[in-house]
């Protein structure tokens, strides 16, 4: 393989390891977006179970005692289900990123493979030269 060849082949392999990684990082900006509606979601499926204990508070239906407790434990739910819904993204965040990284990783190994034949190639044209010399 000439040299141009070989510049060709890793300009192309940079250009496919630079889409392919655009297109991750779109994928990780997409999943944060949807962890933030994912919560947006969340909180907005518990404000009417709020609403109802304030309402209820209001009109004297309950005790304040039973309106903190109510509160509290509406407040605790929506924490431990955040929670869990970060984990979940910071799951499949870690995984894309470390896919992004091998992405790199094997582009990089490639580059220097190519890198390596080529230097073989010239080392290997250069004897043959010397021995082409010495034989005259």
């Amino acid at each position: 393989m000439d040299q141009k060849t070989q510049q060709e082949l890793v300009d192309l392999m940079n250009a496919l390891f630079e889409e392919r990684s655009k297109s991750l990082r779109n994928l990780i900006s997409e999943l944060m977006s949807q962890k933030a509606r994912d919560i947006e979601d969340l909180c907005a499926e518990y404000e009417p179970q709020k609403e109802l204990l304030r309402s209820k508070r209001s009109k004297n239906l309950i005790n304040e005692q039973e309106f903190t407790g109510g509160m509290d434990r509406l407040s605790n739910e929506l924490t431990e289900k955040k929670m869990d819904i970060e984990i979940e993204y910071s799951e499949k965040e870690k995984q894309l990123r470390d896919d992004l990284e091998k992405i790199k990783l094997d582009a990089e190994v490639e580059q220097k493979k190519i890198l390596k034949d080529r230097q073989t190639q010239e080392k290997m044209l250069m004897f043959q030269k010397l021995m082409d010399n010495a034989g005259e």
